[in-house]
């Protein structure tokens, strides 16, 4: 019937699509999508072998009454070689083969339950969130990867963006494959000390053994153990353990880093060579709008329990062109201030405004009409936010990082993986080569921001300015400005424009 059903059912997931509560209006909605895509009275489909919510039993017919005197076309949910159920539809009028579109919807169902149930196992076992939500292109090739790396014990690299769902893929290709009732150990690279690796990675080692044993932010892993690392991976894990213990553990390695790090040279290419057998590169959300959606109402919902969470058509416009340079991360985090901070009711504007204002910032930035007046470059800001000739290599990407990011909540562990070292040693870079902190030098960036905002731009409201310099308190902002600059953002307003009559201003 369709040439191509991929466009047509991706365009009928997005409009029907949200995070469900249960298995069975998952299915609802895709034997929905079904019938409206294949033009058919009704669909039904029948789940047999997922345990999902407690039923692992279904069968729901949608639409017009079925004529049982009719036949049917079933098409197979199949995930890892099992037939998960089946896609029951009526023969289209005047065709004798199975169409595509339900072939692919049935497909991609598949998919969808078992990212459910991925989430219920997370939760019960683990207590943690599996948010792989949405119905992008690049989200359907992440579900292709766990379906088909999940039953190897091949390593794995998982690359993504700073606050990507990296480590989540990391916990679904662990529930996914055939030991999933075993160990599941998650270290931080950056906390494996290189005098004491061997002994460390061993006892790491033991904990996951029959199971598997994810090394997280992988460009952390200071040089010397990432050659350790590298001759234990050469000679086998299971090898190295027996020579240690005289009992050889059978673990599957996962890491997981920055998408960047192949290229940034903080890690060895050997160790990379050893690790990367499997290879999965997360898009960031930027490059996949039509997930921020559904990822926002998920993460509403965890943080506000009750009735489901309602996001005005405008919050929900600026939500989708913000970029969120924090991934899945920042989004999560706007979320459970917005789902705490309203109380009841759909989420305002305002509260966008007083609580997440680096997105109605971002906006700001990108208007036309705005473009020439509110954000002039950072890099023009001041010298000494420049880095110097000289610099250490991680500093000059974090003050990169910084430079692009400053309007928003900035830890110094999200600047320091955006230049693969750990937060120590970032710091130490900041105070020897600049001979400032990390804090001192993002607030002075943000004042100098504000500086600017304040003398070229005399119409825009001081709270709107605090936002886009990244203070999120209008008294904070006030406090810290008037502490660097002497005088008060209104005060240095009036002096910048020459006037000679000051505002009044309160002691």
């Amino acid at each position: 019937m369709f040439e191509d059903p991929s466009p047509l059912i991706g365009d009928l997931l997005r409009k029907a699509y949200r995070p469900f509560d249960g298995a069975a209006d998952l299915v609802r909605c895709f034997a929905g999508v079904a019938m409206v895509a294949a033009q058919s009275p009704w669909a039904e489909v029948h789940l047999s072998s997922l345990q999902v919510g407690g039923e692992p039993r279904l069968a729901l017919h949608v639409g017009a009454p079925r004529d049982f005197a009719s036949r049917s076309q079933d098409f197979p949910m199949r995930y890892q070689r099992t037939t998960l159920g089946w896609l029951s539809v009526p023969p289209p009028v005047g065709g004798d083969g199975p169409p595509a579109v339900c072939r692919r919807i049935a497909e991609t169902l598949a998919f969808h339950l078992k990212r459910q149930e991925l989430g219920e196992l997370a939760r019960e076992e683990f207590g943690r969130d599996l948010s792989l939500i949405g119905t992008s292109a690049a989200l359907s090739q992440v579900d292709r990867f766990i379906e088909h790396a999940s039953r190897s014990i091949l390593p794995a690299l998982l690359l993504g963006e700073a606050g990507s769902e990296v480590e989540q893929i990391a916990l679904a290709l662990h529930l996914a494959g055939p030991d999933r009732r075993e160990a599941f150990v998650q270290v931080n690279g950056a906390t494996l000390e290189g005098a004491f690796f061997e002994e460390q990675w061993l006892r790491h080692l033991r904990g996951a053994n029959r199971g598997t044993l994810v090394l997280a932010h992988l460009e952390g892993l200071a040089l010397r153990s990432q050659h350790l690392l590298c001759q234990i991976l050469e000679g086998g894990l299971a090898g190295w353990t027996a020579r240690e213990t005289g009992q050889p553990f059978a673990v599957r390695l996962l890491a997981t880093g920055i998408r960047q790090l192949a290229a940034s040279g903080q890690v060895c290419p050997e160790l990379l060579a050893q690790l990367d057998v499997l290879h999965l590169e997360v898009e960031p959300l930027r490059e996949r709008r039509e997930d921020i959606a559904p990822l926002l109402e998920h993460h509403l919902r965890l943080h506000r329990p009750g009735p489901r969470p309602q996001v005005s058509a405008e919050v929900l416009e600026i939500c989708s062109r913000y970029d969120w340079p924090g991934d899945v991360s920042e989004l999560s985090r706007v979320a459970a201030r917005l789902a705490v901070m309203t109380e009841s009711g759909p989420i305002p504007l305002r509260h966008v405004r007083a609580y997440a204002p680096q997105i109605l910032a971002a906006q700001v930035r990108s208007s036309p009409a705005a473009e020439s007046a509110v954000v002039p470059p950072v890099a023009s800001l001041a010298p000494l936010m420049l880095p110097p000739l000289s610099q250490h290599p991680a500093l000059a990407r974090a003050i990169h990082y910084i430079n692009e990011n400053f309007e928003r909540k900035l830890p110094l562990a999200e600047v320091a993986a955006s230049s693969y070292v750990s937060s120590s040693h970032l710091s130490h870079l900041f105070q020897q080569d600049l001979g400032t902190s990390f804090t001192r030098f993002l607030t002075g960036l943000r004042i100098e921001r504000a500086k600017v905002l304040l003398r070229d731009t005399p119409r825009v409201a001081i709270t709107m300015i605090a936002g886009n310099a990244g203070f999120a308190d209008l008294r904070h902002f006030e406090r810290i400005f008037k502490g660097a600059v002497g005088c008060t953002p209104k005060m240095f307003r009036w002096r910048s424009a020459g006037r000679r009559a000051a505002p009044q201003e309160k002691p």
